[in-house]
């Protein structure tokens, strides 16, 4: 087992920005019947056979069979857009929908002809990225109107290639699971938070709200950074002023942000290889009696 202490200046990750120029979210998160909640903006959708309340990325999500989808009206904006979810597909058959939009038709299907695809109603456009039926993936799709450039990020990384588009506005009836009018092209794969913006999120954001795979939600405010993930890297706050009095067992990196004091009184054990913690210009670190890193 191997550690290095790093001291750099980092900034503070700014959650705020995240719900700049947000459209819609929908957390996904209904256990009973009854709308398809917009947590942001009130635009609600209507169901149609998704069945609700499964085990989602975070908390609870929607599973479409191959013959439901989700239809919502009210969405307006312009020719820039961020469109985010997680999804975990059951099947992988080549071009059923994910989403699409009414006016102008922008549909973003799955694994068109070996690629995830976009719809542009012009043409299709095609980034060369799959995904498969492992495990829960985010996706975040953004189209650049002002340059006509359309991306697409799969668990955090910027995959495939940047594909030229037709700008459209988005507007009339959204589809989540299936094509425009919600006839055809269904999707089997459960969804869950599920966002729109009018911009451009950028590789620092998507990062944010891929959250080391553990994904983040609306508000999109700091969590609890003082416990260990589970697995991944780890991001302390150090705003959050962290007492360690228990053990922590530390699967991945470590980086600590912001400003605060830190204090250590029990054990890091590291369960990795190379491991390492880079601890910003702003955070204090104190161990005191007890505390020790291995």
């Amino acid at each position: 087992m191997i550690f290095l202490l790093v001291f750099v200046l980092l900034s503070n990750s700014a959650y705020g920005a995240l719900t700049d120029n947000l459209i819609a979210y929908w957390k996904l998160d209904e256990t009973s019947a009854g709308a398809v909640v917009d947590i942001y903006a009130g635009n609600n959708g209507t169901n149609y056979g998704a069945t609700i309340n499964q085990v989602g990325k975070i908390g609870r999500a929607y599973d479409f069979d191959g013959n439901a989808y989700i239809s919502i009206t009210g969405i307006t904006g312009g020719t820039t857009q961020t469109f985010a979810l997680w999804i975990y597909a059951d099947s992988t058959v080549a071009g059923k929908a994910i989403f699409d939009v009414q006016t102008g038709r922008m549909q973003f299907v799955l694994n068109e002809e070996n690629s995830m695809a976009l719809y542009d109603g012009t043409a299709w456009r095609k980034f060369g990225a799959t995904i498969s039926t492992a495990g829960w993936h985010y996706l975040v799709l953004t189209l650049n109107g002002a340059t006509s450039k359309a991306n697409l990020y799969v668990d955090n990384v910027q995959s495939g290639s940047e594909q030229s588009y037709t700008p459209r506005n988005i507007g009339g009836a959204v589809k989540i699971g299936s094509s425009y009018p919600g006839a055809g092209n269904f999707i089997d794969a459960k969804i869950d938070e599920f966002g729109i913006w009018s911009k451009v999120l950028n590789s620092t954001e998507v990062t944010e709200l891929y959250n080391n795979g553990t994904g983040l939600s609306y508000p999109f405010g700091p969590v609890d950074t003082c416990t260990a993930p589970a697995s991944g890297n780890w991001a302390v706050d150090c705003s959050d002023n962290c007492d360690w009095t228990t053990p922590q067992n530390v699967p991945g990196n470590v980086t600590m942000t912001g400003s605060g004091h830190l204090t250590l009184s029990d054990i890091f054990t590291f369960t990795g290889l190379k491991q390492y913690i880079i601890i910003g210009a702003g955070c204090l670190w104190e161990t005191i009696t007890g505390g020790s890193i291995q």
